[in-house]
């Protein structure tokens, strides 16, 4: 090969071309999943992501409780008197 000559690359020698894959299982399968437009949550209950500025401290008391951090909000919102089974938000 000279200078500036782009290299080649031959497939003939099957050692060294690269091994094919196997098909993996997995993918878009008939009857596979929850069916589409279905929901177990009625839209005011559904949960969204949320950033709020809360101070460290809360924070960190927070991550350290066995339940999800949102629970615990919901917990303190019916302790002062929020009812949450109802729609809310409409």
């Amino acid at each position: 090969m000279e200078i500036g000559e782009k290299p080649t690359m031959s497939l003939e020698n099957s050692e060294t071309a690269a091994p094919t894959q196997k098909p993996r299982p997995g993918g878009k399968r008939d009857g596979a999943g929850r069916p589409k437009g279905s929901t177990t949550v009625e839209a005011s209950m559904r949960r969204v992501p949320v950033q709020v500025r809360l101070p460290k401290w809360m924070a960190d008391w927070l991550q350290h409780q066995p339940v999800p951090a949102g629970r615990n909000i919901e917990l303190a919102l019916e302790h002062w008197g929020l009812n949450l089974t109802k729609g809310k938000g409409e």
